[in-house]
């Protein structure tokens, strides 16, 4: 069986302040100046959500290419759902910490995905 893993791109993962509140992407409170840039420079409270599937609303940025990979992916394998994870991260921090997350998380998707062929 084969999978499909999106990374977003930079800026592309939503952005949690303690966990319950979405400072990223911005609001319409934002258009006119950012007003979460304290809390988006806090390190420690700061958790990753989900890819931004779309903006303000009513922009899609991820939401068709999802959809379409998940289509791919179900079509590869000949089942109704195929594997496929999105793996959205914390795109303020060194891409070289945010590859080994990335590696470690496709290597055990890997080794779980054999165990089960």
């Amino acid at each position: 069986m084969e999978g499909i893993i999106f990374v977003p791109g930079i800026s592309g993962s939503q952005l949690l302040y303690k966990k319950t509140r979405s400072i990223w992407p911005p609001s319409w409170n934002d258009l006119f100046g950012y007003r979460e840039l304290n809390e988006l420079l806090d390190p420690k409270n700061i958790t990753v959500g989900s890819a931004i599937d779309v903006f303000l609303d009513i922009i899609p940025i991820y939401k068709i290419i999802e959809q379409d990979l998940k289509q791919i992916s179900a079509h590869i394998n000949s089942v109704p759902v195929g594997p496929y994870l999105s793996l959205p991260y914390d795109w303020r921090r060194d891409l070289t910490s945010s590859s080994l997350v990335l590696d470690d998380f496709v290597t055990r998707v890997d080794k779980f995905i054999k165990q089960r062929a």
